[in-house]
């Protein structure tokens, strides 16, 4: 055979490299557009928070006399309730970033706040979540949560007995009181 005869081999091994590139690089793909469908639907939560605050100070306004001039009325409490999405915790037990939307691959714990200081959070009982936490459950989970029962094999899932507690000091959250899991 010379150098320009292929066998059969050749030509399918040729073709399977092709297309293991062509793989490769439409995955890459996917993979960009999951982070940038991540990164729009934080965008809209954020602008939906936006909104809502408009909308709360729109509420708070009246018409003087018909002429369209508006006074602020004093504010009434209204709760708050927002459910925010939070990445794993450092060290301390301290989230320091959330988002209003899960981010696939990031989101560990899901925070419920009724006044925007103090909440009750859980850890996510998706795939995602329990593939990323047991990457090192001393990472991410041991500094949020205390564990209640602990499987001798992979678990396939994590169940909250108790929502922990956190605080919000203006930048972060902070664990006051550690969830209680079991990892079944």
């Amino acid at each position: 055979m010379g150098l320009f005869n292929k066998s059969g081999n050749d030509i399918v091994n040729e073709r399977i490299d092709k297309m293991a590139e062509s793989l490769e690089l439409l995955c890459g793909k996917i993979e960009e557009q999951e982070k940038e469908i991540s990164n729009l639907k934080f965008l809209i939560g954020e602008l939906n928070d936006k909104l809502s605050e408009l909308q709360a100070i729109n509420d708070n306004t009246s018409t003087i006399n018909g002429v369209g001039m508006k006074e602020e009325l004093s504010p009434t409490p209204r709760p708050l309730h927002k459910e925010l999405f939070l990445s794993a915790p450092t060290p301390e037990g301290v989230f320091t970033s959330s988002s209003s939307s899960i981010l696939v691959g990031k989101s560990l714990y899901k925070l419920t706040t009724i006044d925007g200081l103090s909440g009750s959070f859980c850890i996510l009982p998706t795939k995602d979540a329990l593939a990323t936490a047991l990457i090192s459950v001393s990472q991410f989970i041991k500094p949020a949560c205390k564990i209640e029962h602990q499987t001798q094999c992979v678990p396939c899932q994590i169940a909250t007995i108790k929502e922990g507690k956190a605080h919000y000091d203006g930048d972060k959250w902070i664990v006051t009181e550690k969830a209680i899991i079991r990892l079944e």
